[in-house]
């Protein structure tokens, strides 16, 4: 191998070895590609052909796991890529290679316990001589940091959804999502409690089976029920790193078996107040303990669950005041209507008593003054210039209860319409008050409802002057 790549000494270092000019030179480069201290970097070289790595540094076990003897077969590093990552990592190499170029860029490596950990790779072609080049750089571990970025763009991206409007279902969903991807093999649920403060409802739960969170939807919250129930309960954080030997999970424990789940973590999730809104839990497939870093991540999570269901139950709440507000304003213009209907039926009443009755009463008295005015040729002159005076008395009351009629309920309106009703009021206001009136009708007016009608034709009444009418459709 040696020989084909023209590296001068290709021997593999045994553990704890390496080569000094290529530590120098990988620490130089992980100093000025990344902030993190060079004596975290792992120097190495590969055939610029294979990949193959034919040093790497000493703790390559520990930023992986695998032993340092597997870092040495063929294909050790393309196997051991991301899959997701695997193409691009090689096609920027490759480039790199074409060109004798350097590189540093980010791709996810998968470690023996199956966890993901994100790289930080800085190289470059060292040639060697004029026929033969090798690959040297230093690997850094940024797990911590990558994620803490991804986090708050997760974060980010789960506040922008909620400021848009987004259904809660899917912001939760969203939001179990981001946390899910901090840790490998984690799996997170959020409940919400019911309005009666009795029952979890499943909210999210994006990478557990379905069937189990159709089992957990609407579970009771008591003081053993499992960690979210619990949680719940006691308004407090429940760590249970195992739930086969947990006397939490006794009456839960088949179904936790059922779907290979073994340590479960609940938060609850509270309002400003402090009240429970619902859980935020964060299910394992293997007994473990929470680090002090998921502690924080479920305590934010739970936190970040807390303001979405909050401000969903705060704009629900707006948003049924507006609609009993709308119904009420409804009933009151309802109501307004009947009165205005009730109180058209009683003028209606009265205007047909006057002039029927009244009215008609007065007119006959008219006639019979007006007989006796005639009929008062013996009479002394006194009496018969009061007869003539009572006479046009009760001819002007006579008129003054017909006009009173048609006031109170204008008969016109409903027989010839608006206009000719409003062009009638406008002239018996000018008459009875001696002053010019104009009305003017401008295009086609529509038909109205009578009660619109009566509506505008009282407008003009109550104000007694000239008014401008638009109506529009």
């Amino acid at each position: 191998m040696g020989k084909d790549l023209g590296v001068r000494d290709s021997r593999r270092p045994s553990q704890g070895e390496s080569d000094p000019s290529t530590r120098e030179t990988c620490n130089k480069a992980s100093g000025l590609q990344h902030p993190r201290e060079s004596g975290t970097a792992l120097p190495w070289q590969a055939n610029p052909t294979t990949w193959q790595f034919l040093r790497v540094g000493p703790h390559a076990e520990t930023l992986l796991g695998y032993p340092l003897a597997e870092w040495y077969e063929p294909d050790f590093w393309v196997s051991h890529v991301h899959p997701e990552d695997r193409e691009r990592a090689a096609g920027l190499r490759r480039k790199s290679v074409a060109g004798s170029t350097g590189f540093a860029f980010e791709y996810r490596m998968v470690s023996a316990s199956g966890k993901v950990i994100w790289i930080h790779d800085v190289g470059w072609v060292d040639q060697l001589d004029d026929a033969s080049k090798t690959l040297r750089g230093a690997m850094v571990d940024i797990t911590i940091s990558k994620r803490a970025v991804l986090l708050q763009a997760g974060i980010s991206a789960v506040l922008e959804l909620h400021a848009r409007g987004t259904p809660l279902a899917e912001v939760m969903v969203r939001l179990a999502g981001t946390i899910d991807a901090q840790q490998t093999g984690m799996r997170s649920s959020i409940l919400q409690l019911d309005s009666g403060g009795v029952r979890l409802r499943h909210l999210a739960g994006p990478n557990l089976p379905d069937e189990y969170n159709d089992s957990i939807d609407g579970i009771r919250i008591g003081p053993n029920v499992g960690s979210c129930g619990t949680a719940a309960w006691r308004h407090e954080r429940i760590v249970v790193t195992d739930i086969m030997a947990d006397p939490l999970w006794t009456n839960y424990r088949d179904l936790a078996a059922r779907f290979g789940l073994r340590a479960c973590w609940s938060q609850p999730i509270k309002s400003r107040d402090g009240d429970v809104l619902g859980t935020f839990a964060m299910y394992y497939d293997h007994p473990r303990h929470p680090s002090d870093a998921e502690l924080r991540l479920i305590e934010e999570a739970a936190h970040l669950a807390g303001l979405a269901l909050e401000h969903t139950a705060t704009v629900e709440a707006l948003r049924k005041s507006e609609a009993a507000l709308r119904e009420t304003h409804e009933q009151l213009q309802h109501l307004a209507g009947r009165l205005l209907t009730a109180q058209e039926d009683e003028r209606r009443r009265l205007a047909r008593e006057l002039h029927d009755d009244l009215a008609q009463r007065m007119a006959a008295v008219a006639i019979e003054t007006g007989k006796l005015e005639q009929q008062a040729g013996i009479v002394p002159e006194p009496v018969r210039d009061g007869l003539s005076r009572i006479h046009r008395r009760i001819v002007d009351l006579s008129e003054d209860l017909h006009d009173m009629s048609r006031r109170l309920h204008p008969s016109i309106l409903q027989d010839l319409g608006l206009v000719d009703a409003i062009q009638s009021e406008c002239a018996s206001f000018s008459e009875r008050e001696a002053i010019r009136i104009e009305f003017t009708a401008n295009g086609e007016i529509p038909a109205l409802p009578l009660d619109v009608a009566l509506c505008l034709y009282r407008v003009l009444q109550e104000v007694g002057g000239v008014v401008a009418v638009d109506i529009d459709h």
